[in-house]
């Protein structure tokens, strides 16, 4: 999770565990103007005792670490008792508890006075093992975060993500015990001394690794050292760059029909020419780590054993970073290839005929005009920036609801999905430079589930900022015995007719089939029912496995769908209906009421999201009127945020903001209904599809939010975040954009300190609002836009 946009804002600290220093630091790191609980005392002594034990070990901490204690004397502190009164003040109360007692205590306070919390659960002491990845932030995992926010200490490796520790870590104790190539400058003996050292004292530490832990990461050593010596050790898994690397220049590892395995190799030594001759026999892709010194013996080696001369083999230097290198050549002239371009470590070599599919893929690409640049994933919370690239090229369904992967057919090939699913591929090599920047400023808030990266990657390329926070998760229930009794009733006593909702869930439920073993009972028993579809995406899916259909919904509703039926005639009749997430028990009265006999299919259900903190951000995010838009692409979806912020007593706040500053965009009226029966009237395509949706945003955006003025310094736009002045583009801070805003609708008339006071979200004093107008004149200086009217306010300088 990355930290929310604080600055400025007043935070209040409270709690006993262990761990507040991590916490604090990360607040100030954010920009929050923090009050801490407690004395400073506390917090110095947690600073001091580890600068001592790092000295004591020989390690010589970073400047940064020597001066926050300076840092620490400066703050406000409070005693506990005197805390509860600064609660109704703070724009947000940080919880660090010692039970589940101390937090119910905050908890409810804020509850009651409608004050933003957040509580962070100390991680216990010992060491976490845990694996960074290819080095991208992007690629981190949940766990490998959590881990590294709650750090006391931080040994941190060459190849791990350490560009990532200023953000995710900042008040951490960082040590760095990296290898570079025949150089360790601190041997492994002796990183397993300071991590029992460490780890004995009662601190959380994080061991962060390049990759995975247990992947040429001497994890398992590291792992027995803490264990012998009584240390708490956690693992946490890392994505490993045998697989992830390849992936970033375009080669799979394995691929059906091309490679069905594949051998990691550590390249620190050359096995023996017997090692070599069995891994040219298994064949697979062979994948070479930590090899750039020892290739050219280990090529000889494999080619003495009888790998083919024309064998495709590739390098990828510098995976995932801005300056990733690709070449591909064969086995024969790998080596010279390596040498000729001064390929460096870190490197990953791959041998084998999967790296032809990245021929293939470039050709295909260029055939389907579709541009193909390596880009990490998404990451998972906050993106920001434009031009952000995707590679996928196979779309997946929406939530239930409105929307289904337009275009999308279940069994077509990358090949054609390329070409055709417009929504679900890449498609900036299609747009003008004009699109990269017609968001630019926005902040766009999404709920989805599925195809979130799909709505996250339009947005991104328009220029917006991006919040995903998915409310709920649809999850498969393949090899769930419900889905698996519910599919033998069909193939025992096979429907009259059967009702298809969405393409994916039909997929769904057939490859949870196969993977019984009842795939071809399953369709000798559809052989003679009729089908009806809802929408062309549920046709084309049972065309696709098939089947042809008798019939089909007027539109993308469920209540079309048995509109359709009936007219068809249930009574009497076995019907069943596959359903996609959640059962509409309305419609399904409806047909039992006409005669049906009733059978339920469900091959995916809705589950809690897996990070329910990230749903809690997007909704102060919204509260605070830092988002412009909130997208809504399915009814579960948005009945799960308004019952997420009743149970954190949020609820009213978070109505007033969507009903008010925020927009709402629903992909169709199925999913609108949540929101229209609380108040809310939202935005909805004419047509009910993502692409149409993300359209309605961007017309929306441009058509209703942006603010204008003429004044004295010419021209002014302040489009969500961004102001537009004297031909200048600058980012303001959320609240201050707020506080702008107010000024640039007034055109040009004086806004009293009250006035600003009710017009922004946190309803700030006199003085944070002088200290806020004085932030906002250093940011957009030289030029005078805000005016101080003497005992009066502040306006905009007049034309």
């Amino acid at each position: 999770m990355i930290e929310p946009d604080l600055s400025g804002r007043s935070v209040l600290l409270v709690g006993t565990g262990r761990s507040r220093l991590p916490v604090l630091v990360r607040l100030l790191t954010a920009g929050a103007e923090v009050t801490v609980t407690g004395c400073a005392d506390d917090l110095v002594a947690v600073h001091q005792d580890l600068s001592l034990l790092a000295a004591q070990n020989g390690l010589t901490p970073s400047t940064e670490w020597a001066l926050l204690a300076n840092r620490l004397l400066d703050l406000t502190y409070l005693e506990p008792f005197a805390a509860v009164t600064a609660v109704p003040k703070a724009a947000l109360v940080v919880c660090v508890p010692r039970d589940d007692e101390e937090e119910t205590f905050w908890a409810d306070q804020c509850r009651r006075l409608g004050v933003l919390f957040r509580a962070e659960r100390p991680l216990p002491a010992g060491v976490a093992l845990v694996g960074g990845g290819p080095g991208a932030r992007d690629l981190l995992t949940l766990g490998a975060v959590a881990e590294l926010r709650g750090a006391d200490v931080v040994f941190a490796d060459r190849l791990g993500p350490a560009a990532v520790l200023a953000e995710l870590a900042p008040g951490a104790l960082v040590v760095d015990v990296g290898k570079d190539p025949g150089h360790h400058r601190v041997p492994q003996e002796r990183i397993e001394e300071l991590l029992v050292a460490f780890g004995q004292s009662g601190y959380r530490v994080a061991r962060l690794k390049g990759g995975d832990p247990y992947v040429f990461g001497r994890g398992g050593e590291e792992r027995r050292t803490l264990l012998e010596n009584v240390v708490p050790v956690t693992v946490r898994p890392g994505i490993s760059s045998a697989i992830s690397v390849p992936a970033a220049a375009d080669i799979p590892v394995t691929c059906r029909q091309v490679s069905t395995s594949f051998t990691v190799l550590s390249g620190h030594q050359v096995p023996e020419d017997s090692v070599l001759e069995g891994l040219v026999k298994v064949g697979g892709t062979l994948v070479v780590l930590m090899g750039v010194g020892t290739l050219p013996p280990l090529l000889a080696g494999l080619r003495r054993a009888g790998l083919p001369a024309d064998m495709p083999a590739a390098v990828v230097e510098n995976g995932y970073a801005s300056d990733q290198r690709v070449f591909t050549g064969t086995a024969a002239n790998l080596v010279e290839l390596a040498a000729v371009h001064k390929v460096r470590s870190p490197a990953v070599f791959v041998i084998g005929e999967v790296v032809r599919l990245r021929d293939e893929l470039l050709e295909v690409a260029t055939a389907a005009r579709i541009r193909l640049d390596p880009e990490p994933p998404l990451a998972p919370e906050v993106h920001g920036g434009s031009g952000v690239r995707s590679t996928s090229t196979r779309g997946t369904s929406a939530d239930t609801g409105d929307a289904e992967a337009p275009g999308t057919s279940a069994d077509s090939s990358p090949e054609v999905v390329a070409a055709t699913v417009p929504d679900s591929v890449d498609l900036s090599a299609f747009e003008t430079p004009e699109m990269h920047t017609e968001l630019s400023g926005f902040t766009i808030g999404i709920t989805a589930s599925r195809r979130a990266t799909d709505q996250a990657n339009a947005f991104l390329r328009r220029g917006a900022q991006v919040i995903t926070a998915p409310t709920l998760a649809i999850t498969p229930t393949e090899g769930d015995t419900e889905l698996l009794t519910e599919t033998a009733l069909v193939i025992e006593n096979p429907p009259d007719l059967l009702l298809v909702t969405t393409g994916h869930g039909l997929n769904g439920w057939f490859e949870a089939a196969e993977a019984a073993g009842m795939g071809e009972d399953l369709r000798s028993a559809l052989t003679g029912t009729t089908i009806l579809v809802r929408g062309a995406k549920a046709r084309g899916a049972v065309r696709a496995q098939g089947f042809s259909d008798a019939g089909i919904s007027a539109d993308d509703s469920t209540t079309s769908l048995v509109d359709v039926a009936l007219a068809h005639g249930v009574g009497g009749k076995r019907v069943a209906i596959q359903q996609h997430g959640v059962v509409d028990h309305a419609q399904m009265a409806r047909l039992v009421a006409a005669g049906a006999d009733l059978v339920t299919i469900r091959p995916y259900r809705w589950v809690k999201p897996e990070d329910p903190k990230a749903v809690s951000t997007l909704m102060a995010s919204v509260i605070r009127h830092h988002v412009d838009v909130l997208t809504f692409t399915s009814a579960p979806a948005a009945e799960a945020l308004l019952t997420t912020a009743k149970e954190e007593g949020l609820y009213e706040l978070l109505l007033e903001a969507m009903r008010t500053e925020v927009t709402c965009v629903a992909v169709g009226p199925v999913t609108a209904a949540p929101l229209v029966a609380a108040g809310i009237e939202p935005l909805m395509p004419e047509r009910h599809r993502l692409g149409s949706m993300i359209r309605v945003v961007v017309d929306h955006l441009n058509d209703h939010a942006i603010d204008q003025a003429q004044t004295r310094c010419g021209a002014v736009a302040l489009r969500g975040v961004e102001l537009l002045i004297g031909g200048e583009r600058l980012t303001l801070p959320p609240h201050l954009a707020d506080l702008l805003r107010v000024l640039v609708q007034a055109d040009g008339d004086v806004v009293t300190r009250a006035s600003l006071r009710r017009a922004l979200p946190a309803g700030p004093s006199d003085h944070a609002i002088d200290m806020a107008i004085s932030r906002l004149r250093k940011i957009i200086a030289p030029h005078n836009l805000v005016v101080t009217v003497p005992k009066r306010g502040f306006k905009l300088a007049s034309v």
